[in-house]
């Protein structure tokens, strides 16, 4: 394991076996490649990274970042939802579709195509 690695883990590399550290360093390189190298990503990558050793460890199982998300993906369903309805409704009450697409987050092709428009 580089050096870099291994001072990236700290104290967690000592409670790894040399399989669990090889590992990590293959898929934290993968995930680094992922994201990208741009500043602004940093957090995303640490974040990467320390997943996967959560998950070395065990500290995190694949049923409990499962259950993360299909929770996060059920929640983003009923608020595209709620969006897409006052959106809607919003437009049709006069607002402005360039208004409505800024302020509900949508594009304003969505928007459109939420009053049957092309």
């Amino acid at each position: 394991m580089s050096a870099e690695w291994t001072a990236w883990l700290g104290p967690a590399a000592e409670e790894m076996t040399d399989e669990q550290r090889a590992l990590f360093e293959t898929e934290a390189d993968a995930a680094t490649e992922r994201i990208g190298d741009d500043p602004d990503l940093a957090h995303e990558r640490e974040a990467a990274w320390s997943l996967i050793v959560q998950y070395l460890l065990g500290d995190t199982t694949l049923d409990e970042v499962g259950d993360k998300w299909r929770t996060a993906r059920d929640a983003y369903a009923e608020a595209l939802r709620d969006v897409k309805t006052v959106a809607r409704v919003a437009a049709s009450s006069g607002v402005p579709e360039a208004e409505v697409a800024r302020r509900a987050g949508l594009d304003r092709m969505q928007v459109r195509k939420l009053l049957g428009k092309r």
